[in-house]
């Protein structure tokens, strides 16, 4: 496999190959595009289980009708070459939404949902239900009609959810401009090292490369999709790592696992993610340090990583110590520069600094921080960085890492502030008046 990676390339040899479960998908398409709505019906259970169900259910969303749509699928291979479950009612149950581009964004293709699972050695994918190829898969309204399936038709005791697609945090819809434009950049010259694609809350784009239209949800539109409460939340996105993301989740999920800075295109550790999720103790942490070991163990740009869990039963005692700490230095959170805090964004897109040492350059004191350090201890659990992300292409290297990215008012401007006082982490903090 050929992941578009720079100067690193991803690849298993035949012999290998031949080794692992062999994947077949009851609509006969890897690709997601089914023009004859073909179902296998070999036992996939629809009908409600038992009351006192054991089983969880993961649900891939793979928003990929974007730049990102050859690594996405990659990731789903990945993903199955794992441990996938049986189709026993007892059970884990492995479920995959997907939208990927089929040949042109001119054109969409039909989102499909199927179910994995393991049957006599081999991997079954089997095509539960089509949308029409209108759909957008970047709207809350889609989304929550994906998860209200999910939860009306496979009963379980936990419900685990993984989001991958490009994302930008909680900034205002499409404030990126044209968030595709550096995914086509080739080297200039022979040997030149190319840089990474990264992974940047949804996106799905129609029209084509010079004039398409881009669809994409609010990070408060995105929490209220959720019919039922997530046990974990991954996110396999960028620049979504930060405090106001953790906030607005928090009554959606149990525990979210995010990066504050962008995630390179790979994304998370896949052919590992299904044992880490349904046979670890902590399955968060556990898919947490497999993402981290993935890129510590590379070289050069693909040695760029930040990940974190957070505890989100925490969440509400880290705005009460926050508001404390802003109203105590109002003056000074509201002027702080960031050239000298620490930043997990790229080039000029100012709006993602590490939480915990705004409030030191702000002037928290010693006590205050000490108040601050105690609840980031239970919020964030597990916290892993490389020591510098990506600086051949407008990079930063990592001192201090908090494990949460948060806004600096006079980085911004009129735009993201205003988007910022919707937030419910302002109303909580009273960051901006």
């Amino acid at each position: 496999m050929n992941r578009r990676f720079g100067k690193i390339t991803r690849c298993f040899c035949v012999a290998f190959a031949a080794l692992l479960p062999l994947l077949v998908s009851c609509s006969k398409d890897l690709e997601f595009n089914h023009p004859n709505g073909e179902t296998c019906n070999t036992g996939t259970p629809i009908t409600r289980v038992a009351n006192d169900e054991t089983r969880k259910v993961l649900l891939l969303y793979s928003c990929g009708f974007n730049s990102l749509s050859m690594a996405l699928k990659s990731d789903i291979n990945d993903m199955l070459k794992g441990a996938v479950p049986g189709n026993d009612r007892s059970d884990d149950v492995v479920l995959v939404y997907g939208q990927h581009v089929s040949s042109t964004y001119e054109e969409l293709s039909s989102p499909v949902l199927f179910r994995a699972y393991t049957k006599e050695g081999i991997v079954v994918r089997d095509t539960l239900k089509i949308w029409p190829s209108t759909t957008i898969s970047a709207s809350s309204a889609t989304l929550k009609e994906v998860l209200t399936y999910v939860k009306d038709e496979f009963p379980a005791k936990e419900y685990d959810f993984l989001f991958s697609s490009h994302a930008t945090g909680w900034l205002p819809l499409a404030y990126y401009s044209d968030m595709g434009s550096n995914y086509d950049q080739v080297p200039t010259a022979v040997g030149e090292e190319r840089e990474p694609l990264t992974k940047s809350m949804g996106q799905t784009l129609v029209g084509n490369r010079t004039a398409y239209k881009s669809y994409s949800m609010t990070i408060a539109s995105f929490a209220k999709a959720f019919p039922m409460k997530i046990e974990n939340m991954l996110l396999d996105c960028c620049l979504s790592g930060g405090v106001e993301v953790a906030y607005e989740l928090r009554e959606a999920c149990n525990r979210i696992v995010f990066s504050p800075a962008e995630i390179l295109s790979d994304g998370f550790a896949y052919e590992t993610l299904l044992e880490s999720l349904f046979d670890s103790s902590d399955p968060a942490a556990k898919i947490a340090d497999d993402y981290y070991q993935q890129y510590a163990a590379k070289t050069g740009s693909g040695k760029s990583a930040t990940i974190s869990v957070v505890d989100c039963r925490y969440v509400e005692d880290l705005a009460q110590v926050c508001a404390k700490i802003y109203a105590n230095h109002p003056d000074a959170v509201q002027t702080l520069k960031g050239d000298n805090v620490q930043r997990y964004y790229r080039y000029s897109y100012s709006y993602f600094f590490d939480l915990r040492d705004v409030l030191v350059k702000a002037g928290a004191s010693i006590d205050e921080l000490a108040e601050f350090d105690g609840v980031m201890a239970k919020c964030i659990p597990y916290k892993a960085a490389t020591e510098s992300f990506m600086t051949n292409f407008g990079g930063f290297t990592i001192k201090d890492y908090s494990g949460l990215s948060c806004y600096l008012p006079a980085m911004g401007d009129s735009t993201t502030d205003a988007t910022y006082r919707t937030l419910e982490w302002n109303n909580a903090t009273g960051l901006l008046k």
